[in-house]
């Protein structure tokens, strides 16, 4: 898997990061070979909406997927074309008008299958030993092996986006609660103002009157 990859992209510039897929991994384990990964956008102003392409490319160069105006986050996962060096490429448009800073959290394959059992042969004890240390054998516990450390890389950057994403949840939370607190102060601080505002008006207006004394 990929390291996480975190950086700040200028306005109509590209930034790519690689991930290269060794060939055991389609040819010891069976199943759908799949790239999967999940980033994250945000502006470096908050007055501007980020607007990033991401384009994964295959071995061969060609697209496999694209996705625009990605603002927030995106998530993927598509079908490998075999062994090699596929790339995540990330482009800021020039609309954006602002920098972005871009987290790709991971980027890895996976299978779609599980690991299998190793069949443990029937005898001694003798017996047994020299039938699971055979080649066949030995290639099933490889096999089993690399399984299951592409499940472990898949959950632990899911892990990883989950953490990421209640932290973006809270940090919106906080923001929204300290504009609405700063708001709210000044919406009352206005109103007093108006109030007083109105009372010197009125005040001023009753002591402007003539007095009249009628006998």
């Amino acid at each position: 898997m990929a390291q996480a990859f975190k950086v700040v992209i200028a306005p109509g510039k590209t930034e790519c990061i690689a991930e290269t897929i060794e060939s055991e991994h389609f040819q010891q384990v069976p199943g759908g070979p799949r790239i999967e990964g999940a980033l994250f956008v945000s502006p470096k102003s908050p007055h501007y909406i980020p607007y990033v392409t991401i384009r994964l490319h295959s071995p061969q160069g060609d697209q496999m997927w694209s996705q625009q105006n990605v603002q927030s986050e995106a998530h993927f996962n598509i079908a490998a074309r075999g062994p090699g060096t596929y790339k995540v490429c990330l482009y800021n448009g020039f609309e954006s008008h602002v920098d972005v800073v871009v987290d790709l959290v991971y980027f890895t394959l996976g299978h779609m299958r599980r690991p299998g059992q190793v069949q443990v042969p029937k005898g001694t004890e003798e017996n047994r030993g020299k039938d699971l240390a055979n080649k066949d054998h030995l290639e099933d516990v490889k096999r089993n092996v690399m399984v299951v450390g592409e499940l472990v890389d898949i959950l632990s950057g899911e892990q990883k986006y989950l953490h990421r994403k209640l932290d973006r949840h809270i940090e919106t939370v906080k923001s929204n609660n300290a504009r609405t607190f700063w708001y709210t102060g000044l919406e009352v601080l206005v109103l007093l103002a108006v109030t007083f505002i109105n009372l010197a008006v009125t005040t001023g207006f009753f002591k402007g009157l003539p007095v009249r004394i009628t006998v």
